[in-house]
């Protein structure tokens, strides 16, 4: 009987010792269970590279393993196996390693990202071979790695710092104790690998100094990044600086042109490459991520196929885009940088009936091929293919040669190529887009933004600062980009309150469309084909309650006033559906009062100060804003 209870609590025992066995076999530190270990931090660290740090590899060692080790702080540790953490201020600030010190796994980091990539290496081959073997070591550094993607749904990320100016060569004698130093020297590559962690649309840094632009500028141009504004003063600058959009995109809408082009492929990044650099990474293709600098020539970057001959996937790159239907020659670019990417052949709309070949077995020196294609329903899709292990694309330039339609059959002024010379027709200049976009974003008051032009009804830049008598199309949209280039900077006050805006060229929100267009239906109906229906717009944005701006500091060229809609007699309509509907004639308040208006402003600059002003005509504040 003895025998037998001991055997059955013996085979309880082993039971039990067999399921934490089960739990804890697939992960071991120097042949330990990885439930052994506590995480030991630095009880003095700041909590970003102590407690948060620590909780970090908590998190991430539980994700890969299952297990989640305790944790505690050095001054609460007493003894047996660790994994300790440690702030090395001999390491560069995005450097780390990884080591063994008795039975402690030590993670050194120069800052907490150093740490967390630390952390998950340690994770990934835990998870990978089930263990940390007594020789296991590792050193390197985070800097340039893109550390936090962009969230799904965020349009605009702005990162403001504040840098302060230290030109010194030298540290104070006060901050030596702390270990920090302070010259921008060391600041500077600090300041870029924050920038390079977010990836922002736009950069402002506070109290930004030459001394300070020379060591920082040129590590963010690395990055893509183009500084649109800085002032003359050498120090206490806060400059501007942006992310161009990308050259490439998903196929999808094209804010700017308003067509749908781009790469098909899943847009999973599948092999992580969105840690390199900030540019497309999708589950079966790569850009060139060893050469993100923007600015390069084009035949210096590629996209190639990523792990499809490794994945037994048949070589393909696909692209797609909106066009009018003609003809038009295709000019291509490959290259072949790890001798595996020979002979790739470019299809027009590969697997369709209008299939053909635009290239045939073309050369990967950088020579430029091309050839011709017929579009006949609206869309061309370019389709790479090779035998070979990969395909390495350059470029792509698509050039019409005959299409119906467009500006190329002496259509002048038919800038969106859809057939015609008309009113929407228009040109986005140098920061035009940025520049509404910070008039929308200056506050969730504000419902739409527009901008100057050289044809927009009570938007119009002054002719005498473009030309005496306007030159054709060609020559008239180059001069209104040079003065849009010289104008469309940063300003202290760029926007100027309306009442409504010219449909020319409108930036709206979506809360704004949502309270004013539930339908989606934006502009009413009853006011096509053209005329009044942006002064409709206009009374409704204000009725909800949004304020509209036109932002000083964006231009846009405008092929209007050309009489399309039989102008004369299409306004005299729309003013009358305006009316019925509304019960009063808006042109009885769409202007100013010049004459007033430019006489208070003169007396203001007399006296040098302010002056109240009763209006008993305001109307809608055409005068009021006028003269602010």
């Amino acid at each position: 009987m003895k025998r037998k209870l001991l055997f059955a609590l013996l085979l309880w025992s082993l039971g039990g010792v067999m399921s934490v066995a089960q739990a804890t076999a697939a992960a071991r530190i120097y042949g330990r269970n990885l439930a052994s270990y506590q995480i030991v931090y630095a009880a003095g660290a700041e909590a970003e590279e102590g407690s948060d740090a620590a909780a970090y590899v908590q998190q991430t060692l539980q994700a890969a393993t299952g297990i989640a080790p305790a944790i505690c702080s050095d001054a609460e540790w007493k003894r047996g196996s660790a994994i300790r953490l440690e702030h090395d201020k001999t390491l560069e600030p995005f450097g780390y390693s990884i080591c063994r010190e008795g039975r402690a796994l030590v993670i050194r980091g120069g800052g907490c990202w150093a740490m967390q990539k630390a952390a998950r290496m340690v994770a990934e081959e835990l998870k990978e071979k089930g263990r940390i073997p007594d020789g296991y070591t590792r050193e390197g550094t985070v800097m340039g790695e893109h550390l936090f993607p962009i969230a799904e749904g965020a349009n605009l990320r702005i990162l403001d710092d504040n840098i302060w100016d230290y030109s010194s060569e030298t540290i104070p004698e006060a901050w030596k104790p702390t270990g920090i130093d302070p010259r921008d020297d060391v600041r500077a590559p600090q300041f870029a690998q924050l920038v390079r962690a977010y990836m922002p649309d736009i950069v402002t840094l506070q109290e930004y100094s030459r001394h300070m632009h020379d060591r920082f500028y040129p590590r963010i141009q690395e990055y893509g990044y183009v500084i649109s504004y800085e002032s003359g003063r050498d120090w206490n600058n806060t400059p501007i600086f942006y992310n161009p959009q990308n050259v490439e995109q998903l196929y999808g809408d094209d804010e700017v042109s308003g067509k749908k082009w781009g790469l098909i492929d899943d847009s999973t990044d599948r092999y992580n490459g969105s840690t390199k650099s900030g540019g497309l990474y999708t589950a079966n293709t790569w850009c060139d991520e060893a050469n993100t600098t923007d600015g390069a020539d084009k035949s210096n970057s590629f996209r190639y196929t990523k792990n499809q001959y490794e994945n037994n996937i048949a070589r393909h790159l696909d692209y797609s885009f909106e066009l009018p239907n003609g003809t038009y020659s295709v000019e291509m670019c490959f290259c072949d940088p790890w001798g595996c990417s020979k002979s790739p052949t470019a299809y027009a709309n590969y697997g369709k009936s209008s299939e053909s070949v635009i290239v045939s077995n073309a050369p990967t020196d950088k020579t430029a091929v091309s050839g011709n294609v017929k579009v006949t329903d609206g869309e061309l899709t370019v389709n790479l293919r090779s035998e070979d292990k990969a395909i390495n694309l350059c470029y792509i330039i698509i050039r019409p040669l005959d299409t119906e339609g467009a500006s190329t059959k002496g259509r002048k002024g038919d800038i969106n190529l859809d057939g015609e010379v008309k009113v929407s027709d228009a040109v986005l200049m140098q920061n035009s887009l940025f520049f509404l976009r910070m008039g929308l974003y200056d506050s969730r008051e504000v419902g739409a933004c527009s901008a100057f032009s050289n044809s927009a009804s009570l938007q119009e830049v002054d002719s005498n600062d473009l030309w005496d008598e306007k030159p054709p199309y060609k020559e008239a949209v180059e001069i209104f980009r040079q003065y849009a280039r010289k104008n469309g900077v940063p300003k202290h006050l760029p926007y100027i309150k309306r009442f409504r805006l010219t449909g020319f060229a409108l930036l709206l929100s979506r809360d704004a469309i949502g309270s004013i267009a539930a339908d989606g239906q934006v502009f009413d109906e009853a006011f096509s084909p053209a005329y009044f229906e942006d002064d409709d717009l206009g009374i409704r944005l204000a009725r909800a309650g949004f304020d509209q701006y036109l932002c000083s500091n964006s231009f846009i060229y405008h092929n209007g006033g050309n009489g399309s809609f039989g102008a004369s007699k299409g306004m005299e309509e729309g003013r009358q559906r305006f009316i019925d509907k509304w019960g009063f004639d808006i042109w009885g308040y769409s202007l100013p009062w010049f004459e007033a208006a430019d006489a208070v402003i003169e007396l203001a600059k007399e006296r040098k100060g302010y002056l109240k002003v009763l209006d008993f005509t305001c109307g809608f504040g055409a005068t009021a804003s006028y003269i602010k």
